[in-house]
């Protein structure tokens, strides 16, 4: 069995400092395990990414019994790949030396915009927009036409943040240049606005300002109308760039499978 008063130490490294480094600052963090013999604060270092934990006084775990804990800390804002994490339990009786930890390949978080791997510690997604859907209500030529933008970040929408998004590849459209009515539904608030819409060169411009704190995940469901041309028209690539208090690059929306084609008649 492994004796009483050890300490355990976690050594996460390589941590990319210069992009950015995780934003919990060099403290106690509360430690949760099980079961319970573990000190209930571990001294954690943000500069080399370790965290100390000690025993409890009389405290013993048994070959074979497995421990388990927990502690939080606070995502970078950048993405970062998973480094290699390493557990080393120092004694003054034995030293096991440095153990390299298993990874988790495979493990999806229960999160928007989860991949296979993105439950390993520290891997931390690029900021920006996991849900980028587009929609329309008809492909009759000449009909006015009712287009939808689904949207999500996998960042936290904090108040007062102001964000415009661009939506480029809307060609065809006989809706001449002006400002188009726009509705939103982003969180339990429903906005409306004026946004300037551009024929020639299909793109709509949509000014939004966030009126409460909203989790990651949140969806933002915008909508306005647009007229389809007299002829056929194959739906074109349309992408999406956001600017303001967030800024993404443009990228390609996803056309709903469950609706019609885009600007298609």
């Amino acid at each position: 069995p492994w004796g009483t008063s050890n300490t355990i130490k976690l050594l996460i490294s390589p941590l990319n400092v210069s992009s950015g480094q995780l934003a919990t600052p060099t403290s106690y963090l509360a430690v949760e395990s099980d079961p319970s013999i573990l000190a209930a604060k571990g001294q954690w270092n943000q500069s080399d990414g370790t965290i100390t934990i000690e025993f409890l006084d009389g405290s013993g775990l048994a070959g074979g019994e497995s421990l388990v804990f927990s502690l939080f800390v606070v995502n970078p804002q950048s993405n970062e790949e998973a480094p290699t994490i390493w557990i080393e339990v120092i004694n003054s009786n034995f030293d096991l030396g440095s153990v390299q930890m298993d990874e988790l390949q495979d493990c999806t978080l229960n999160v928007i915009g989860a991949a296979a791997g993105d439950c390993a510690p520290f891997k931390v997604q690029k900021p920006g927009l996991v849900v980028k859907l587009i929609s329309q209500s008809s492909c009759v030529p000449n009909q006015r036409n009712l287009i939808s933008l689904d949207l999500a970040f996998n960042i936290p929408l904090l108040t007062s943040w102001n964000l415009t998004f661009t939506c480029s590849g809307l060609v065809g459209s006989t809706t001449s240049t002006a400002f188009v009515l726009y509705n939103i539904s982003i969180g339990e608030n429903t906005l409306a606005g004026n946004a300037l819409w551009n024929q020639l060169q299909g793109k709509i411009v949509i000014p939004i300002s966030v009126q409460s704190d909203l989790p990651a995940g949140t969806l933002i469901s915008m909508h306005f109308y647009l007229t389809n041309p007299s002829y056929e028209l194959q739906s074109p690539p349309v992408s999406i760039s956001v600017s303001g208090s967030f800024s993404s690059p443009p990228e390609l929306l996803s056309k709903n499978e469950s609706s019609l084609s885009i600007l298609g008649s």
